[in-house]
């Protein structure tokens, strides 16, 4: 349950700081998978939650729901500037040749 906090924690940190890093979509995607990584560990093992920690991890779960679908139009902004910045600067590449 730690590492899915921490996770979670990493997640919250990169939307509140660096929506407009080249590397924000990868950045996100990964921890984000991680994150289904850890929880799908956790759930494959019906000995390895307690139901108080099950009942933990849904509302864990429904917080970072809420806290993407919060951040939802600043991803999107961040998300196009940096397809826009892979754009200009592979046709400026192209007119280099």
């Amino acid at each position: 349950m730690n590492e899915i906090t921490q996770l979670e924690q990493q997640i919250e940190h990169l939307l509140l700081k660096n929506i407009e890093s080249d590397t924000f979509s990868m950045k996100l995607e990964s921890l984000i998978s991680a994150r289904h990584h850890q929880v799908t560990l956790l759930l494959s093992d019906s000995n390895a939650l307690t139901r108080s920690e099950f009942d933990q991890l849904v509302k864990q779960t429904k917080a970072l729901k809420a806290t993407l679908e919060k951040h939802k139009t600043h991803i999107r902004e961040g998300l196009l500037k940096a397809k826009i910045r892979q754009q200009s600067a592979s046709a400026y590449q192209t007119y280099q040749k």
